[in-house]
């Protein structure tokens, strides 16, 4: 296990890949040349006996036309030539920028090829100083491996390319108070993407930090002042957020999993926003800054300061309010909701319905008024302090 720390700002060279056509090419034949982007999308050009004569250089001449046509961004971003009448050149248009390139070939309805055969070479591998993997912009000149600890610091480099990391599992990954860059891409909405990760600790106020993977732990301590702060998608089994450091917006993206998510004691301009699709925690507290939950139900929310959104089709199971504010724009089922202090509120509820099974009102402020009646409480609250108040109209026989 080594520490791998990022120093980004390598010099560039621009990518070169060769693709040749060989063999034995018949006229039904199909070539498929296809790029990927940094997120693991792919589009691709195709060639078929309709657009060739059955041999290679005829291949190569409807595939270049193709390529040079095509106006895919992950396309245009390379200049294709064609060096000689069996191979085609794609060169980066910038040096520094990476580009992702695969080849096929098959017969006519899919098949294995029989004789034909097309390759691609790395004649001139990327260099630039956002590329991950460029090994000059690490400490020890190469690039992380499994269980290292990667470390962001002192550094004014984002990293912007070479992000598809699945199958690096690091022991570790620290982002310090010194890192002045992204980690992802903003403006494309790029992740990097790891593999599993025992530890990840983001401090700091620098830049953005976008990671997808596995992750047991997850500490946020400080974060910029953006709204997508930090952006995390896949599994993390526990997530703590604390510190007044924390000023800006954490994203939970679509189908991301969390076990237990922590919120204490951060700025107070502080958010979560979870997409819907993400499977819910079955714990969740906070006690200060805001949460948007949009995604799957929560087992026990537990609600010591700060503003809650539960929105969409979000549900939970039991809900305990100490204090702060559960604001109620859910149409999904609230099982049972203790007011133990604070305020729990429909106000901002528009959905056609919500049912909350069972109320336990003992201090604070359960408000159920919105004017739409769209609220069903199943069973007759309990209440022993505070104050429980709905429309007029509703049907309300608390137990004292």
């Amino acid at each position: 296990m080594a520490t791998k720390i990022w120093l980004g700002g390598a010099s560039t060279t621009a990518q070169v890949d060769t693709l040749t056509v060989g063999g034995t090419v018949e006229s039904d034949d199909v070539f498929t040349v296809t790029l990927t982007a940094e997120d693991g999308t792919t589009a691709a050009v195709t060639v078929d006996g309709t657009d060739h004569g059955g041999n290679a250089a005829s291949v190569v001449t409807a595939l270049l036309a193709a390529l040079q046509a095509s106006t895919n961004a992950l396309y245009t971003s390379v200049a294709w030539t064609s060096p000689t009448s069996t191979t085609i050149r794609g060169t980066a248009k910038v040096a520094g920028v990476p580009f992702y390139c695969s080849v096929t070939t098959t017969e006519a309805g899919g098949g294995s090829a029989d004789l034909q055969t097309f390759t691609r070479a790395a004649t001139t591998a990327n260099s630039g100083p956002s590329d991950f993997n460029t090994a000059a912009n690490w400490s020890g000149a190469s690039v992380p491996v499994d269980s290292d600890d990667i470390i962001f610091q002192d550094s004014v480099w984002p990293v912007l390319y070479g992000l598809r990391q699945n199958s690096l599992d690091p022991a570790s990954v620290r982002r310090g108070e010194s890192y002045r860059a992204d980690v992802g891409d903003r403006v494309k909405g790029y992740q990097l993407i790891l593999g599993s990760i025992t530890d990840v600790f983001i401090r700091g106020s620098g830049g953005v930090f976008r990671l997808s993977g596995g992750k047991t732990n997850v500490y946020i301590e400080g974060t910029s002042s953006d709204n997508d702060a930090v952006v995390l998608q896949g599994v993390s089994t526990n997530i703590y957020i604390s510190g007044t450091a924390v000023r800006g917006g954490i994203r939970l993206k679509a189908n991301a999993t969390v076990t237990n998510l922590d919120m204490h004691q951060v700025g107070p301009t502080a958010r979560i926003t979870v997409d819907s699709g993400n499977t819910a925690p079955t714990s969740l507290r906070m006690g200060g800054g805001r949460i948007d939950w949009a995604g799957s139900t929560i087992t026990t929310l537990t609600q010591a300061g700060g503003y809650f959104v539960l929105d969409g089709s979000a549900a939970v199971t039991t809900a305990n309010v100490y204090a702060g504010t559960l604001d109620d724009r859910s149409s999904g089922t609230i099982t049972t909701l203790n007011t133990l202090g604070g305020t729990f509120t429909v106000k901002n509820n528009f959905a056609a319905s919500q049912t909350i099974t069972t109320i336990n009102q003992v201090s604070g402020t359960t408000d159920l008024r919105n004017g739409l009646a769209n609220i069903t409480v199943t069973n007759n609250p309990t209440v022993r302090g505070g104050q429980l108040i709905a429309d007029l109209g509703t049907t309300v026989d608390p137990k004292v």
